[in-house]
């Protein structure tokens, strides 16, 4: 597992992460990119804001969307997307 930082920064990101209510899914990984999550928003304009709070608020601005890999996409109507990043 890639840790680019400490147990403190992980916690911190994690609390972050899940204080929004459209998270439904968050967990570390064995992989590069070791904290993926799913975020539900009710329009695109509430999911960019809400993962750039998210950014500003940890220092973690390696966070990338899966929504381009189609068989991750989960559901556009409910958008519900795949969001990674290496901690």
């Amino acid at each position: 597992m890639r840790c680019q930082g400490s147990q403190e920064k992980l916690k911190k990101f994690v609390a972050a992460v899940n204080s929004y209510a459209g998270v439904t899914h968050n967990y570390r990984r064995s992989h590069e990119y070791n904290v993926w999550f799913t975020f539900i928003a009710s329009d695109e304009e509430t999911l960019k804001k809400s993962i750039s709070e998210i950014r500003d608020n940890t220092g973690v601005t390696d966070i990338i969307s899966m929504r381009n890999v189609p068989e991750l996409d989960l559901c556009p109507v409910v958008k519900s997307k795949i969001f990674i990043t290496g901690i």
